[in-house]
């Protein structure tokens, strides 16, 4: 499902998946989705100090989650998008769940000698 936010008086539907952290990947300069992952992985270790570099990486976060679920959709500004995720509390609630929602999951608790027929 295509998650919307509110910026600037305008929705915008956001997705997150491989087309966002493709293009994210190709601003960054990362070789793969994996790398990508683990650069968002730890942007947001660190989210209760952050610096205006890691602000800088979560507005470009966005704007490629955007531009996924929009690409002929003329883009807010960096600083817009910056502006909602910082002091508007309920659409970062939105943008989190997006994200979290799309990131790799652990494997299940799966146990194979359990599973199937009993002998």
């Amino acid at each position: 499902m295509t998650q919307r936010i509110e910026i600037n008086s305008t929705k915008y539907p956001i997705k997150f998946g491989y087309g966002a952290f493709k293009l994210l990947g190709e601003q960054w300069g990362c070789n793969g989705v994996i790398q990508t992952f683990q650069k968002v992985q730890e942007l947001f270790s660190g989210m209760e100090n952050l610096t205006f570099e890691q602000e800088g990486y979560i507005g470009d976060l966005v704007l490629a989650g955007l531009k996924n679920a929009s690409p002929d959709v003329e883009m807010p500004s960096r600083e817009d998008v910056l502006g909602v995720f910082i002091f508007d509390a309920a659409q970062q609630l939105v943008i989190m769940n997006a994200i979290t929602a799309a990131m790799p999951k652990a494997p299940g608790n799966v146990n194979p000698e359990k599973a199937g027929r009993k002998k």
